[in-house]
């Protein structure tokens, strides 16, 4: 066998591999977020950013998917939410806002919380093979999963 045989026979198995791969993983994300729209009725969708910089301060650009802070959306108006699980946490143990007024997260809030906890499970490069770079994730109730180009600069 040629070298160029043995090069597109390794290529090949590569391709069903990396194929099967993103299938399973496709297939667990899949499983585990239709359990978290289960448990979380005020869920309709929920949302995040991932990308990969064009510049990092001379510092090497690596890709990052943004699952600390994601968009929800509310099932009952279907109005958008952005939920910061560090801050959302850190007011619920401080029992107030920015501002000292009291606070208490809504449902939504919790939800986007759960949400964020469930992505932080999977590792950046989870979600650049099941989804792909410079783009805005949204997983919705009814188990459609849109990936859309996202312009970060």
């Amino acid at each position: 066998m040629s070298l160029k045989e043995k090069l597109t026979e390794f290529r090949t198995e590569r391709e069903t591999l990396n194929q099967k791969i993103r299938a399973m993983a496709g297939e667990v994300f899949a499983e585990e977020a239709k359990k978290l729209f289960e448990t979380n009725p005020k869920l309709a969708s929920f949302s995040w950013t991932q990308y990969t910089p064009y510049f990092n301060d001379g510092e090497e650009c690596s890709f990052i998917a943004h699952t600390d802070d994601i968009t929800v959306t509310d099932v009952d108006n279907n109005e958008e939410e952005d939920v910061s699980s560090w801050s959302v946490r850190h007011y619920s143990e401080k029992g107030t806002d920015w501002n000292g007024n009291p606070y208490t997260p809504s449902e939504l809030e919790l939800a986007g919380v759960a949400a964020c906890d469930f992505l932080a499970e999977f590792q950046d490069e989870d979600f650049l093979m099941m989804f792909g770079d410079h783009t805005r994730v949204t997983v919705f109730r009814d188990g459609r999963v849109e990936s859309d180009y996202y312009d970060h600069d």
